[in-house]
C-alpha cells in the first residue's frame, strides 16, 4: 500500500506543481518567492515532500500522515520540521 500510495501522492502533486505555474501574479517579489519555493520544494527529499503536501495541502494531521507513508507520528514530526528548514534556508538565500 505504501509504494501505491507514494505513487498517486506523486502524480497529485506534479498536476499541482503544473497548475501552480500557469498561473501568474501581479506582484514580481510574490512571483520570485512563489518559484524559490517550488524549487526548494522539487529539491526536498520525497518523503519530505509528501509529508509537506499531505499537511499543507489536503490538511492532513500528524496520524493521518505517519498512516499513509507507514511510519511513527515521531519521524513526520521530523520529516516536517527538516522540510521547513530546508525551505526556510532556501527563502533566506534569496533575501540575501
Amino acid at each position: 500500500m505504501r509504494a501505491h500510495a507514494a505513487l498517486d501522492l506523486n502524480r497529485v502533486f506534479s498536476r499541482i506543481q503544473s497548475e501552480s505555474e500557469d498561473v501568474t501574479t501581479d506582484s514580481t517579489a510574490s512571483d520570485d518567492s512563489g518559484s524559490v519555493i517550488r524549487e526548494a520544494v522539487r529539491q526536498l527529499p520525497q518523503r519530505q515532500r509528501d509529508a509537506l503536501f499531505l499537511r499543507y495541502y489536503l490538511d492532513f494531521d500528524y496520524r493521518a500522515i505517519a498512516e499513509v507513508l507507514d511510519v511513527e507520528v515521531g519521524t513526520i514530526s521530523a520529516t516536517l520540521h527538516a522540510a521547513r528548514n530546508s525551505l526556510m534556508d532556501a527563502l533566506q538565500e534569496v533575501r540575501r
